[in-house]
């Protein structure tokens, strides 16, 4: 609806209207007054409208007409539906503005004409357009709000759906929060155990490079793929030169069949008394075992063998079963050994079974006389001899001393018999260091399930004692000991048996027993048996002896004692021996007996032995000077009526019979 004119209730409107908007605005500024309708005069105007309010100066060029309003026939009229209206001002046209409100007197106008009708009008048209506006802002608000309204719901179930979006999602969150939680927290005992893991199996490889057993790790196929130090130094490899070799090209068939079984599937294997011979040809006794590798799915992978060098354990109790049934001297069984081998031979299956008994003659003798080492190879050597004549499933034991014990399985008298006859030629063959081995046999056998195999040995033992004895007492005791005294000094031979043959005659002259007789010529001819335990250098150095030397020779009598008084039946003669060098005065050694408390075959064997190394030193001379000294010392050194009896009736025997 347009307006024109300027009555005195316009005026008055203007003015009330335009008072608050002009009021502190500058160019440019904007306010708010509610709705707004104007015209426009010289290119400039007022007016109301909804929205905001705009006063700027307008540039020359730019045109009069403001964009919000339009212009038609009979006047402007107001675009109410383009928004808000923005007035466009300059100097003049505020001037002009102030003119028509009042506000300046326009000079050139003239007093207005009061039209009371057009005001009532004019109040009345504005109510009912503020009525109609107010109805209409009502509607738009009423609508509007019905918008917001639901909008607002809208919103709010938006809201909502968008609060149980994001509960779902902090949840969510939470939830992968924890999740990762977990994970790192697994992450980080997952690298706990994988160093754990790492530590274990550096620690299992130093261990398996550091053991003292070998250690050999195989594949499936039997290809080495680990050896350790130990292994690779018993086998005879160089560091690392193992690694993939052929387990069956080092170890032995057996062992090599071994790790293909536990390879194929069976259970681990115990090896003991594993020979293996290494790469340098150095051979060694092994034990151990081979058992199988599985992975944590018990699939099998290969094998592992841990093996360890047994040798000197093998050689130790090799000798200490050797030591608990066998004589360490000889080899053959010792006592121990013997009845374990008689308890088992003792079936009737073994049965006719022989049993020989035999004794080494002179061992006492030999070990006074030459020391133990020297017996030591009477009774090696004695043992040689009978396990060259047993055949091979016969025993053989030393059971202690001179005693030894064979047991013939499946073997008859006659056949036992015959064993005998073979020992003695094979002793007789049998020496050492010139001397004949001497042995005692005896035999018996067992024939008969119910006989007591005790009985049987002890037949046997006496049939060896009975052969001892048939030789006569101590003979060949005394035969052994005349040829080792005399094997390397044969001068002692002559002497001996001179002295033997002055005390036989002595003797003879005397008339004694002729048992006497020959114990007699037995002490001349073993006298001086005790110088084989004397130093041959000083045998050899004659009467050009420091006191030491003469010391240690002046032994020999006791020596010759020791050698002799455990044999049996020679104690008479073992006494003789001892005193030889005693005098009849008590001047002499070793014990300085006196007169008739010397042993009577001492005191004859002392004439003997002085004369006749006085008649040997002096030449065709000696005999005379010889018989003079012994009646010169006769009631001293020697027994006189002893020396009277060889001066008169033994001397002149002898001369007679050298003569003839």
């Amino acid at each position: 609806m347009g307006i024109s004119g300027a009555s005195a209730l316009d005026r008055e409107a203007k003015i009330s209207l335009a008072a608050p908007w002009r009021e502190g605005l500058e160019t440019g500024q904007t306010n708010v007054v509610g709705k707004m309708y104007y015209t426009r005069e010289h290119g400039e105007g007022y007016g109301f409208g909804s929205g905001r309010l705009g006063i700027r100066t307008p540039s020359p060029e730019e045109p009069r007409i403001h964009p919000a309003v339009h212009q038609e026939p009979g006047g402007w009229h107001p675009a109410s539906d383009r928004g808000p209206h923005t007035l466009q001002f300059d100097q003049r046209s505020d001037q002009n503005y102030a003119q028509r409100l009042g506000l300046i007197p326009d000079q050139e106008s003239k007093p207005e004409r009061k039209h009371p009708y057009r005001a009532g009008a004019f109040l009345g048209g504005l109510i009912a357009v503020v009525s109609l506006w107010a109805l209409s802002l009502r509607r738009l608000v009423r609508v509007r709000t019905k918008d917001l309204r639901e909008a607002n719901a809208r919103l709010i179930r938006s809201q909502e759906d968008l609060h149980h979006v994001n509960a779902e999602l902090v949840a969510t969150v939470q939830e992968l929060s924890t999740t990762a939680d977990e994970l790192s927290r697994q992450y980080q005992e997952l690298q706990k155990m994988e160093s754990r893991l790492l530590r274990e199996k550096d620690l299992l490889r130093i261990t398996l490079l550091s053991v003292g057993d070998g250690v050999v790790v195989t594949n499936s196929e039997g290809t080495i793929t680990m050896i350790n130090r130990t292994g690779e130094r018993l086998l005879g490899f160089h560091r690392g030169s193992a690694a993939g070799q052929r387990f069956c090209r080092l170890f032995p068939k057996k062992e090599c069949a071994f790790l293909k079984k536990v390879i194929s599937g069976e259970k681990a294997i115990r090896i003991d008394g594993m020979e293996l011979v290494s790469k340098e040809g150095s051979r060694l006794i092994a034990a151990g075992n081979i058992s199988p590798i599985r992975d944590v799915q018990g699939e099998l992978r290969g094998a592992v063998v841990v093996f360890r060098d047994i040798s000197e354990a093998v050689r130790q109790r090799t000798e200490i079963e050797f030591l608990s049934f066998r004589d360490h001297l000889t080899g053959a069984y010792n006592r121990r050994g013997f009845s374990r081998e008689m308890s088992r031979l003792d079936q009737e299956n073994f049965l006719p079974l022989s049993i020989i008994v035999a004794d080494l003659n002179g061992l006492k003798f030999i070990n006074d006389a030459f020391g133990h080492a020297v017996g030591d190879q009477f009774l090696i050597r004695a043992s040689h001899i009978l396990e060259k004549s047993v055949p091979e499933r016969g025993i053989v034991a030393r059971l202690g001393g001179d005693e030894f014990a064979v047991m013939l399985p499946n073997t008859a008298g006659e056949q036992a018999r015959q064993l005998l006859r073979e020992i003695r030629g094979l002793a007789k063959k049998e020496a050492v260091r010139s001397k004949q081995i001497s042995l005692a046999l005896g035999a018996a056998v067992k024939e008969r399930p119910e006989q007591n195999i005790q009985t049987v040995y002890n037949t046997a033992e006496k049939a060896m004692y009975t052969d001892k004895i048939s030789a006569g007492p101590g003979k060949r005791a005394v035969d052994l000991l005349v040829s080792i005294l005399f094997a390397d000094n044969p001068g002692e031979k002559e002497h001996a048996h001179r002295v033997a043959e002055l005390g036989k005659m002595t003797a003879l002259a005397l008339q004694l027993p002729s048992e006497q007789i020959e114990e007699l010529y037995t002490v001349g001819l073993l006298h001086d048996i005790g110088k084989i335990a004397v130093d041959t250098t000083i045998l050899r150095k004659g009467p050009l002896l420091n006191r030491r030397e003469e010391a240690e020779l002046k032994r020999h009598p006791e020596w010759g004692y020791r050698i002799l008084r455990g044999c049996r039946d020679m104690e008479a003669i073992a006494a003789g021996i001892l005193a030889h060098h005693e005098r009849f005065d008590g001047k002499g050694f070793p014990r300085g007996l006196k007169g008739t408390e010397i042993p009577f075959y001492a005191r004859i064997i002392a004439i003997a032995d002085t004369y006749d190394n006085i008649a040997q030193e002096r030449g065709l001379s000696g005999p005379q000077e010889a018989s003079k000294k012994l009646r010169e010392e006769a009631g001293t050194r020697f027994d006189p009526d002893l020396v009277q009896v060889f001066v008169e009736k033994v001397l002149p025997q002898l001369h007679k019979e050298r003569e003839h």
